[in-house]
């Protein structure tokens, strides 16, 4: 009886060390699962701010891009050419006379 005993009390004990394995490993996978969808998370986050840093950095070079080429037609406009209409030539005349007369930061206006 004692022998039925030992065995019975024996097969309780490995039926609750695999039950304690069991959930132990249940927790584990659940553990992964989470650390997996943060992770995802993580990087959906980093590849929206990438994609936004991204798109801020093409729009400010387009900007700066159409800002110099802007500034670039606007000189060709103001250079005196051989080909000057005479419209040209006394609406260039004009803005010397007007400058010429501004009593702020002439660079300031100029830029504006």
């Amino acid at each position: 009886a004692s022998l039925q005993a030992d065995m019975e009390r024996r097969k309780k004990e490995i039926d609750e060390q695999r039950a304690r394995i069991a959930a132990e490993e249940e927790e584990a996978r659940l553990a992964a699962l989470r650390l997996a969808e943060e992770r995802a998370a993580v990087e959906a986050d980093f590849e929206a701010e990438r994609s936004k840093r991204e798109r801020k950095a093409r729009l400010a070079r387009e900007a700066e891009e159409a800002k110099a080429a802007d500034m670039e037609r606007q000189r060709a406009m103001v250079d005196e050419g051989d080909d000057d209409t005479e419209e040209e030539k006394a609406a260039r005349e004009q803005a010397r006379k007007r400058l010429g007369e501004y009593r702020g930061d002439v660079w300031t206006a100029c830029r504006d």
